[in-house]
């Protein structure tokens, strides 16, 4: 989460509450967590965000909600790690991030319930 943070110069978020203090991650901005705080949902739609989306997001093996649209300064593909996620949930709209366009990234993105994209990179 820490190098999630400083890749979108997590400083200049319009809200970074509680984000690389000690408290739990179910206390910082925008982060859901279950019981055992395993990281679910990234709620970040809208806030300031700028640079690209770092390869170990892909790490968070219970994401299942990552919300990053409007935040245009965000650019750059999709990290492929992202496959590694079982996302129900991904909207990246109104960003400047683009989508792989190998076979296996587009079918991960296709078997994404409700996934609101900004379009593949050329």
């Amino acid at each position: 989460m820490e190098v999630f943070y400083g890749a979108t110069d997590g400083e200049k978020w319009n809200d970074n509450t509680n984000w690389l203090t000690d408290e739990p991650l179910g206390d910082w901005y925008g982060v859901s967590t279950d019981a055992q705080g395993n990281v679910l949902a990234l709620d970040l739609g809208d806030n300031a965000l700028t640079g690209s989306i770092p390869a170990e997001l892909g790490n968070l093996e219970s994401l299942s909600s990552l919300l990053l649209h409007g935040n245009s300064g965000l650019t750059g593909p999709l990290p492929n790690d992202l496959t590694g996620t079982p996302l129900h949930t991904f909207h990246w709209y109104d960003t400047g991030l683009c989508a792989p366009t190998d076979a296996a990234f587009q079918a991960w993105l296709d078997s994404i319930r409700d996934e609101q994209g900004a379009g593949d990179c050329s």
